[in-house]
């Protein structure tokens, strides 16, 4: 049997507008005032969806699932590895030393300037891989090192709208060395971000964008090549004037993962 047909347009008939009509219909029913509602013809670029707090949860468990998950990863260690680990002091690191690491957590932007307005809340995904190209720098608290890398970002924005932020960003991290289970360290890095905000958000008028960042963190060693590590990092994400408006996103990221040394 053959789907009906549009009276007006001939194109087959489609769940979508009697959908829109129900959403709008029930909205109307729960008093939501004109700004959170979804037209029939068009759409709103800033739309805020009923469900979108239930989207955001959802993130956020599947970010927090994600990090127990590189919890219990990390405090797994053999017997022989609980045995010495009291004995074992954790190594320096060493000139050409890698480490992989992976973090997630909560992005959330912030108004800069008057003529940001948009306030998107969501949830990152990082993977990191960092080499010590030298040896340890210093003599006294100030001792660290120097490691230098690159990260991939995922950003999943679930409010006000449903979008994404994609980047990859070279970096540079200096850890402090004083202790030998909490290390501290300070981070920054410039790179390339792709993201669908362009156009949808006052802020954006392109989709190519760039992105700095400045950071901080503690890492905690659970085992002689593995740590926990929690930061904070504020990000701005803009175009360098190449399209209008060109107004930025500024944000803050809080961030846990874990890390391993090679």
């Amino acid at each position: 049997m053959q789907p009906a047909r549009n009276r007006k347009s001939g194109k087959g008939f489609s769940w979508g507008w009697p959908l829109a009509s129900g959403i709008e219909a029930w909205q109307a029913h729960q008093g939501m005032p004109d700004r959170t509602r979804r037209t029939v013809v068009g759409t709103e670029k800033n739309f805020r969806h009923p469900m979108r707090l239930s989207h955001f949860r959802t993130a956020w468990v599947i970010a927090l699932t994600f990090a127990g998950a590189l919890t219990c990863l990390a405090s797994e260690r053999s017997p022989v590895q609980d045995s010495t680990m009291s004995s074992q002091a954790t190594p320096g690191l060493s000139r050409g030393t890698w480490e992989l690491s992976m973090a997630t957590g909560y992005t959330y932007t912030f108004q800069r300037t008057d003529r940001q307005t948009t306030r998107l809340r969501g949830v990152p995904v990082i993977l990191g891989v960092g080499v010590v190209p030298f040896d340890p720098i210093g003599t006294s608290w100030y001792r660290g090192q120097l490691t230098l890398g690159g990260e991939v970002q995922f950003n999943q924005y679930v409010d006000p709208l449903t979008s994404y932020l994609t980047a990859f960003t070279p970096t540079v991290k200096y850890t402090f060395l004083a202790s030998e289970k909490l290390r501290p360290y300070v981070e920054a890095g410039a790179g390339l971000v792709w993201t669908d905000l362009g156009d949808r958000i006052p802020e954006k008028g392109s989709q190519f964008n760039f992105n700095l960042q400045v950071g901080a963190g503690l890492s905690y060693f659970v085992a002689p090549t593995t740590s926990i590590n929690m930061s904070y990092r504020l990000q701005h994400v803009s175009n360098a004037g190449t399209a209008e408006p060109n107004h930025g996103i500024d944000a803050g990221v809080v961030l846990i993962g874990i890390s391993k040394l090679f």
